[in-house]
């Protein structure tokens, strides 16, 4: 069964929404790519909202409801160990208020059966009603995603999914994240508590749009099964709605590249089996009511010219239509939170027609009743970081954040009337997750079984000291290394047993990121990576530490220099590096060479092989990720988009590597990327509609199959450096991608000639 339909075209204002956030999102990309986390940091200057509120993004995180990022937006990954630390004595937590805040009473000192948990520099807290007299539960360290049902806290530590006690402070896990450090991970809890369903986002060669699928499995917590249900071949993400526990059912968006989306599907929770295709309408990713079966979509009505809030029941596919809520000529609503019984939804009101518009202010916080499709404002916002964050479980108050550009940002809470506004104490960098009652209501089940504990060797009892003192790792590396039976296992072998041994210890980490990596390209000498991501040489009677990074690829020794290819995880990718160094006739060895400073040296979610025998080569492969920006960025390349391949070798001169290139020194930038650009149809497109925006006609020409394609571009304003263009979907030789307006809907055709690719034609999609 399934909802009429009565969509307009899909995405046809993602273009739109492109152009105004080109600049935050470049700004974000690059924090994204040196391992920034997704928390809150303490206010500077312009302050950033907490999660729960989104500045530029129609479908914003919700309190205790996570929505997984847009896949442009990647889940960043850092090492990190979580560890736990129960509290025997609370610990008071007290942030000072915000200066040049608005004066207001203390919040009603009344005995409350509800407890708020926040989130705040990796660490948990449970705090009384209002977030004071906290005390420290567990750290979780950089846990890309938090969210509570009733005592139980699920998050994930990067190699594992894992499940906190509040009541107890211990922690149990469950292995079902990828070794694939670019992978995304989100789940989901049953509404009964009993499982979570999770949504794993991985590279995947065999998917020719995106690179990646998504694959959808649960979690149950009486035993710790982990069952695989279905993969989304092809889909970079999905947005899981809701998960009915008794009824065992769930719904997820299904994630392409663009943020808007036509369809929600249906999928039986034991068995992953399609049930339903409810056709619907919404930017972004949809927000689930807690109940569970009305989803909140944001869309814009070309027919009004006004912005629409669309709520759909879930429960009764024969619905014929969603309900509607029409803002006002030129607003539109973001921060969309839902209350607990499902009645009503607070948002923060903005000035432009949708997300994608000029916005420049907020216009208020406002209450919406679904019920009568009536709205109205409760407090003043003007900042766009401003909003609701969530609602208390009994319903009575709403938690809003205030962003003060001077740094006196705050939370507060007031009823859903408007009335009672009262400061909290918690600061701006603060994270929010939920509340929980005082009284337990479910006794932890365990998800984890016990781990054998043999005797240990010394070696295990110095990985056990190094626990609380790093510095002994390094000396069990070596007792380790030296050790008969590991000299005549492969580097593979040798490193699962290190990190058996470790395990034995107490060390917790994941195998891709925060755990070992060893190449030995020498008998006598070995390249191993420790945690939390230190790389060290170690030779017989000595070690040294020479770099940091999260793997090692591979190690190259030729006489007394060593080149090493290793690689940081960053947001969403591994970004491979290299170093060359040369071994001291006293000992150790000291860095010849690395490539810091290297404009041209681009492997951005490529790779780095040594090219022959020897170290004189280096073969890059990169991506076109963010290279670009104003006049030369033709396309919008984010994470999920298509990309050009770059491809360079470098060649050593002395102690040095310089790109092997036929062009002056001289030559533009643009020239010279154009040379390592791999051919595809992609590509070619790019670079024609480049050219003709530089004016360089003639050249553009030569990837041009005949004089009319100029003309066609011409026609249809592509040289205009104002228009900003987004592909759609790459088909072979076939192109489709919107210029300016989302409604100028354009095809390219490609043709192959002499071993590059030409555009045959453009053209308006009929």
């Amino acid at each position: 069964m399934t909802l009429p339909s009565c969509l307009p075209p899909r995405a046809r204002h993602h273009l739109k929404h492109s152009v105004s956030q080109l600049g935050p999102l470049l700004l974000s990309m690059t924090l994204l790519l040196i391992g920034c986390t997704v928390f809150v940091e303490p206010v500077t200057s312009t302050p950033e909202p907490p999660q729960g509120i989104s500045e530029d993004h129609p479908t914003p995180l919700s309190l205790a409801t996570s929505v997984p990022p847009e896949p442009h937006t990647p889940i960043p990954l850092a090492p990190h160990t979580a560890t736990v630390t129960p509290q025997s004595q609370p610990t008071a937590i007290s942030s000072p208020a915000p200066t040049d805040t608005p004066a207001a009473e203390p919040p009603p000192a009344i005995a409350r059966d509800w407890g708020l948990v926040y989130l705040q520099d990796g660490t948990i807290y449970r705090a009384d009603y209002w977030g004071n007299d906290a005390r420290p539960v567990a750290e979780i360290g950089l846990a890309s995603m938090v969210t509570l049902w009733q005592q139980q806290l699920a998050y994930d530590d990067l190699s594992a999914l894992c499940i906190l006690d509040l009541d107890q402070g211990n922690v149990q896990k469950e292995s079902v994240l990828s070794a694939d450090p670019t992978s995304s991970f989100h789940f989901l809890w049953a509404s009964d508590g009993r499982a979570l369903i999770y949504a794993l986002s991985r590279e995947d060669s065999q998917a020719p749009t995106f690179g990646r699928s998504t694959d959808i499995g649960r979690v149950n917590i009486s035993d710790g099964q982990f069952k695989p249900l279905l993969t989304l071949h092809d889909r970079p993400g999905s947005a899981l709605l809701s998960f009915d526990g008794p009824m065992e059912e769930f719904f997820l968006v299904p994630q392409g590249g663009d943020p808007s989306f036509t369809e929600v599907w249906q999928y039986d929770a034991l068995t992953g089996s399609k049930k339903a295709t409810l056709e619907v309408e919404g930017d972004g990713a949809g927000i689930a009511s807690p109940d569970g079966y009305r989803l909140l979509t944001t869309a814009f009505d070309d027919q009004t010219d006004n912005s629409q809030i669309h709520i759909y029941d879930l429960s009764d596919v024969s619905t014929s239509a969603p309900a509607l809520f029409t803002h006002a000529p030129n607003t539109h609503g973001t921060g969309h939170v839902w209350a607990p019984d499902s009645t009503k939804v607070a948002f923060l009101l903005r000035d432009g027609r949708s997300y994608w518009d000029n916005v420049t202010r907020g216009l208020g916080i406002w209450v919406l009743d679904t019920t009568t499709l009536t709205a109205r404002q409760i407090a003043d916002e003007d900042q766009l970081g401003s909003g609701p964050v969530g609602w208390t479980p009994d319903r009575e108050w709403i938690v809003c954040f205030h962003a003060d550009p001077e740094g006196g940002s705050y939370y507060y809470a007031l009823r859903p009337d408007g009335t009672d506004r009262h400061l909290m104490t918690l600061g701006p960098q603060v994270r929010l997750v939920g509340w929980v009652s005082a009284a337990p209501r479910l006794q932890p089940t365990g998800v984890e079984t016990p781990r054998p504990q043999p005797a240990l060797t010394d070696i295990e009892e110095l990985f056990r000291q190094a626990l609380s003192d790093p510095s002994l790792l390094p000396e069990g590396a070596t007792a380790f290394l030296s050790l008969p039976e590991i000299i005549s296992m492969d580097d593979g072998q040798a490193t699962a047993y290190l990190s058996s041994i470790l395990t034995q210890a107490g060390w917790e980490f994941s195998v891709a990121v925060q755990g070992i990596s060893l190449k030995r390209p020498a008998s006598d000498l070995a390249v191993l990576k420790l945690p939390p991501n230190h790389i060290y040489l170690f030779w017989p009677g000595g070690w040294q530490r020479v770099s940091v990074g999260d793997l090692i690829e591979d190690a190259r020794l030729i006489n007394d220099e060593l080149g090493i290819i290793f690689a940081h995880v960053g947001a969403s990718s591994i970004n491979p590096a290299f170093m060359l160094l040369r071994r001291q006739p006293a000992g150790g060895w000291e860095s010849l060479w690395s490539p810091s400073g290297q404009r041209e040296w681009f492997c951005t979610d490529g790779s780095i092989s040594f090219v022959g025998e020897g170290l004189s080569q280096l073969r890059l492969v990169g991506s076109s990720f963010a290279l670009d920006a104003g006049k030369d960025e033709v396309f919008s390349e984010c994470h999920a988009c298509p990309h050009r391949t770059l491809v360079g070798t470098w060649e050593r001169l002395g102690n040095e590597y310089v790109r092997r290139s036929s062009l002056p020194p001289d030559a533009p930038r643009a020239e010279r990327l154009w040379e390592m650009t791999e051919p595809s149809p992609y590509a070619s497109l790019y670079e024609f509609i480049r050219r003709l925006r530089v004016g360089d006609q003639d050249n553009a020409r030569l990837l041009a199959a005949n004089d009319v394609v100029i003309e066609q571009a011409l026609e249809h304003g592509l040289a205009d450096v104002s228009i900003h263009l987004l592909v759609d979907s790459v088909e072979g030789q076939t192109i489709v991608f919107f210029a300016g307006d989302p409604a100028h809907h354009l095809v390219a055709e490609m043709l192959e000639h002499g071993g590059q690719w030409q555009v045959l034609s453009i053209a308006e999609v009929p």
